[in-house]
């Protein structure tokens, strides 16, 4: 469905003649904005800054209490409140909830024996009020204090409550940093470039010229009063010659392709450079709803002035504009050659890409078009480059055939070449890593399997996540070892014998100074499923704070001042266990 103005607008009404709240006593700025790019999802609703935890969080219209959570991850503690017109309200990151909501909490958390709760409740069972205190702010399943306000449809599906009532103060326009055009085929080039150019924004109108397809991209941020982030914008207008072919509008859409942001980003550049490109074309595989009109891809036949407006939700506005020309220019924009051949040097000079492979010579660059590379390609012992544009394969092996990435035969892979190397790994010199490349998203999640040289049951398979190595959930059959990854990028496998760690940070502790405890894991990470605590002998639950690598006892009411035993034992994701018994002191 289309999403109009006049669609919102008797939205908002709607709202209006039912009344809205606002979550937080003091109504400023926000942090974070309806459908953001998260690394694998969109945001879903915006973030309010509290600057500390513990402030009060108040419904915002009458309705009942559907749903509550506790998780050391993602919402962390949350509240789900359902009003007269089916829509939820989702308050997130809490750090307690309301007294009769937190005892229905902590007494599912018991009987579980688990922090993680998600509790269901009847329709009118615990009914709210606009402006009660539903619980406290905090930081549950984040690093920083804040509240996460969410809005629902009667779909389930997240919508933007900024243009629904829930606006403020806001008259600064939104920042266009950059321009981006990018080669969509092998033979294609934008300024005599196979790998883009970047266009900054400056006063004067730059002039660019194509070569084959070329796809444009945006780097821009929406600015609020109030605050120094950097926020998404709420609507993207492309125009050429003043005529409007593509709309962008940032509103409404569905858990169920939430992972398509990585098709609405340049998540290749990203990864390699750190900066955030939207795409203003729409890859193969993305089903978000965001769109309207055609794709801002051009070719050799096109020329004009290309507008680009961006707005944010309270309809500040900004525009930028470049001249597609007829002209052909062998100049490359030298910000993008630098960048390129920074990431060249990083990878033994060779770069595959979704077009073909750019290798660096001595003093110049080679471009091989990937219409000219064969079914498959080995060099030496140590790569491999399969051209599933002509041909695709139901399992890609590495030169040493001990890693295989399985691709199911329905998947959607937007690139014309994958490439997998051999390399040594710098923290375990007799491992090997494997680089598959390019660095694409895959629109579902993908096997991989990696074979050990022997039977051990310390090793995991591990991802390269910029200079540290990030465990990947790993399934053992045998010297088999295997997951599932929905991107390609550099994996190894890496031995993990050593436990977690415990350390009490106070045995002293009081209904104001809660009693915390340090677990660390120096490889795989604490399992937080084996987490198992017990004070007296009797099972009970603390809060994980998975940011903080912490274990802290939220309800000091349960037991009797004085002196106590507590024991703790858990395990790591590998399943090297630890244990500890400690004397605590409860004060009065």
């Amino acid at each position: 469905m289309k999403i109009t103005r006049k669609v919102i607008l008797l939205s908002f009404i709607s709202l209006l003649l039912m009344g809205a709240g606002w979550p937080l006593k003091e109504k400023a700025g926000i942090t974070s904005s309806f459908g953001e790019w998260r690394d694998g999802h969109l945001h879903a609703g915006f973030d309010l800054p509290t600057g500390r935890t513990n402030k009060e969080v108040y419904s915002v219209t009458d309705g009942w209490v559907m749903r509550a959570r506790t998780s050391p991850w993602g919402y962390g503690k949350a509240i789900y409140v359902k009003d007269s017109l089916g829509r939820v309200f989702v308050y997130a990151h809490l750090s307690s909830f309301a007294k009769d909501l937190d005892k229905r909490v902590r007494g599912e958390q018991l009987r579980k024996f688990s922090y993680e709760t998600d509790l269901w409740f009847k329709k009118g069972e615990m009914l709210m009020k606009e402006g009660e205190m539903i619980g406290m702010s905090g930081r549950s399943g984040c690093l920083s204090p804040h509240l996460h306000f969410e809005m629902r449809d009667k779909g389930n599906n997240p919508i933007d409550p900024l243009v629904r009532g829930f606006s403020f103060p806001d008259t600064i326009p939104p920042v266009i940093y950059a321009l981006r055009l990018v080669p969509l085929d092998d033979t294609a080039t934008v300024c005599g470039s196979h790998l883009g150019i970047i266009v900054p924004v400056r006063k004067d109108t730059p002039v660019v010229s194509i070569k084959g397809r070329a796809g444009l991209e945006i780097e821009t941020y929406d600015k609020v009063n109030g605050h120094s982030g950097q926020l998404g914008p709420k609507e993207i207008e492309l125009y050429l010659d003043n005529q409007l072919i593509r709309r962008e509008y940032f509103d409404r859409f569905s858990y169920m392709y939430t992972g398509d942001s990585r098709l609405e980003f340049d998540y290749p550049y990203r990864r390699r450079t750190g900066r955030k490109f939207r795409r203003l074309f729409t890859l193969l595989g993305n089903e978000l709803p965001f769109y309207e009109g055609k794709d801002g891809i051009f070719t050799s036949k096109d020329s004009g002035l290309i507008s680009i407006i961006v707005r944010d939700g309270a309809s500040n506005e900004v525009k930028t504009q470049l001249f597609l020309g007829n002209s052909f220019s062998r100049e490359v924009t030298p910000r993008e050659e630098t960048r390129f051949e920074k990431a060249i040097n990083n990878v033994d000079k060779i770069m595959i890409l979704n077009c073909g492979i750019l290798i660096k010579g001595l003093n110049s660059f080679r471009w091989i078009e990937s219409g000219k590379i064969r079914g498959i390609v080995k060099s030496g012992d140590s790569i491999l480059v399969w051209n599933i544009r002509k041909k695709r394969y139901p399992s890609y092996k590495s030169p040493d055939s001990r890693c295989i990435l399985k691709p199911s035969s329905d998947a959607i892979i937007n690139t014309d070449l994958i490439s997998v190397r051999m390399s040594s790994v710098r923290i375990a010199k007799d491992e090997t890593r494997w680089i598959w490349e390019p660095t694409i998203p895959l629109n579902k999640r993908t096997p991989l399997e990696i074979t050990l040289p022997y039977e051990s049951s310390y090793y995991s398979i591990y991802e390269l996540n910029g200079t540290e190595w990030k465990y990947c959930y790993t399934h053992k059959e045998g010297n088999k070892l295997k997951t599932t990854i929905d991107h390609l990028g550099t994996f190894t496998i890496l031995k993990d014998s050593i436990p977690p760690v415990i350390s009490i940070k106070n045995h002293y502790f009081t209904s104001k100074v809660p009693l915390m405890i340090d677990v660390s894991d120096s490889f795989s990470g604490v399992d937080f499923y084996s987490i198992k605590t017990y004070i007296d002998e009797m099972p009970t639950v603390f809060r994980y704070d998975l940011q903080m690598d912490r274990l802290i006892f939220e309800y000091p009411g349960e037991i009797a001042p004085g002196k106590h035993t507590l024991n703790i034992a858990l395990k790591d994701r590998q399943g090297n266990k630890t244990s500890g018994e400690w004397e605590i002191t409860k004060g009065d």
